[in-house]
Order: C-alpha cells, then structure tokens, then sequence
C-alpha cells in the first residue's frame, strides 16, 4: 500500500531496532510518523539520508551499496 501525501516534508528521522520515526512538517502543523521501513528515495542530498548517515555513490550499484551502508550500521539484518 502506498499513501502519497502532497505538501509534507521530513524534518527528522529516527531510525530504532524495529524501523524508522519520521518527523513531518505540512502546511497544518506537525505529526510523527512510523514505519517498518524506510525508503531514502527523495535524493542524494535528502533530509533521510543525511539524518541516516548514509552517502550515494552514484554507481549502478547504488541501491546494494545503500543496503550495505544500512548493515554496517545496523539498521537491518543481513537475511
């Protein structure tokens, strides 16, 4: 299920043990959002990626070298 929401920004991300807490900002006010995942899809310089320490090497091997980022930094498991 995917739910586009129109006008919200990430301010903050926190990811734990389980998924990620998003901080939202929108024209009519702030809300917190949590997710079992995360997908840092909204660019190299994002607000996701920089709160997640995570850097884009831009190699058609970019969406591996992010899952491996996420491993070293414990933010999921290898399966």
């Amino acid at each position: 299920l995917i739910d586009l929401r129109w006008d919200n920004e990430i301010t903050a991300v926190r990811p734990s043990a389980t998924g990620a807490s998003l901080q939202i900002s929108t024209p009519d006010g702030s809300y917190t959002l949590t997710s079992d995942w995360l997908v840092a899809a909204d660019g190299v310089q994002s607000i996701a990626r920089r709160e997640l320490g995570l850097t884009l090497r831009p190699t058609r091997e970019t969406v591996i070298d992010t899952a491996r980022d996420l491993e070293r930094q414990g933010h999921i498991e290898q399966r």
